[in-house]
């Protein structure tokens, strides 16, 4: 890590630590993001018969930006229905637990490595 001085000391000194951690799962997809489209795309997998898939996000809790947004107009185009940006959320995490598709909040991605492992925080 580059070391920055901005008149409010040395930033590496005063940053915590990163801690990463190697998981060794055989997982046929990573997904990373668990918003409607990660949630879609990991139920439309599993629809094909892909078994192994992973999604991830760094949120407390999957549903992505709708789950802000309190306004209608969520689910015109792909559910043919306004939901509001909770309730569209909601609908793709069920969707996704009804299709046993694993995701893990509060998780980033640092990186990968070989085919079977990958970093995280």
């Amino acid at each position: 890590m580059k070391s920055l001085d901005r008149g409010q000391g040395n930033l590496q000194e005063q940053a915590p630590a990163l801690q990463t951690h190697k998981l060794h799962n055989q997982k046929d997809v990573l997904i990373v993001g668990a918003g409607p489209a990660g949630l879609s795309a990991a139920i439309e997998l599993k629809k094909q018969g892909v078994k192994n898939i992973l999604v991830v996000d760094r949120e407390p809790e999957a549903g992505g930006m709708p789950r802000m947004c309190h306004h209608t107009g969520f689910g015109r185009e792909d559910l043919w229905r306004m939901y509001s940006g909770p309730r569209y959320a909601r609908y793709y995490r069920e969707l996704a637990e009804k299709y046993d598709v694993e995701v893990r909040t509060s998780t980033t991605i640092l990186g990968w490595g070989d085919s079977d492992s990958y970093s995280y925080l």
